[in-house]
């Protein structure tokens, strides 16, 4: 499977013998396979608990084919802290709120991509998403108390991690915050590929000489 998109050369949906038919995406320079879809939720209410991305294969799991994942809105992501006013609405993946939760070993962890105002003062809790890119940024709404949140908000997040992915969470929720009138709307895939990276510890004592070298999207 880790190289079976990288075959095609192209977005589309194909055959893949016995694995059966296996959507593959190019974004960049890179082809990305499918791993799974979150159904459009429609509008959740209230504090939520983590929703686990179900329908994940066992390739995506095992560390065998995936450690840059690519999570893009099929187009109503959305997350809303506060129902009667825009000023806490965003579209898309919000990196102020939204929580990528991981799996280490059998224990959940969370990670955000902290780049805005901590207003709940909930990121020493969380990890720091290893970002490799983000497109889309901020096509809609995406507010923190009514101030427009610059490149606070993406279509496309594109992460590095060893750990496979568990599903989406939010920072409210989990400090069990200012207020329970949330609302959320989760619609994404996730799609993934293989990126050889050698530990950076490991890194310069491999090369012969001194000078400047590509380690991956190091």
């Amino acid at each position: 499977m880790r190289d079976f998109c990288d075959s095609q050369g192209q977005s589309g949906t194909f055959d893949n013998g016995d694995m059966g038919q296996v959507g593959c995406l190019q974004h960049g320079n890179h082809m990305y396979t499918l791993v799974a879809s979150q159904a459009d939720t429609g509008v959740l209410a209230d504090d939520q608990d983590v929703l686990p991305l179900d329908g994940q294969p066992g390739w995506a799991l095992d560390g065998s084919t995936c450690n840059v994942w690519l999570f893009v809105n099929n187009g109503n992501m959305m997350i809303d802290y506060l129902v009667d006013s825009q000023d806490w609405t965003s579209d898309g993946f919000d990196f102020q709120k939204h929580v990528w939760v991981w799996d280490n070993n059998g224990v959940q962890v969370g990670a955000m991509n902290k780049v805005q105002r901590d207003h709940w003062g909930v990121y020493g809790q969380f990890q720091q998403l290893n970002m490799v890119s983000t497109d889309g940024l901020n096509q809609g709404l995406c507010n923190d108390g009514s101030t427009n949140m610059v490149g606070g908000c993406a279509d496309v997040v594109e992460v590095y991690s060893q750990m496979p992915f568990v599903g989406m969470h939010d920072a409210e929720s989990i400090a069990d915050g200012y207020t329970p009138n949330n609302r959320f709307r989760y619609d994404y895939s996730l799609y993934c590929r293989y990126e050889e990276r050698m530990p950076m510890r490991e890194f310069c004592a491999s090369q012969d000489q001194p000078g400047t070298y590509m380690n991956g999207d190091q």
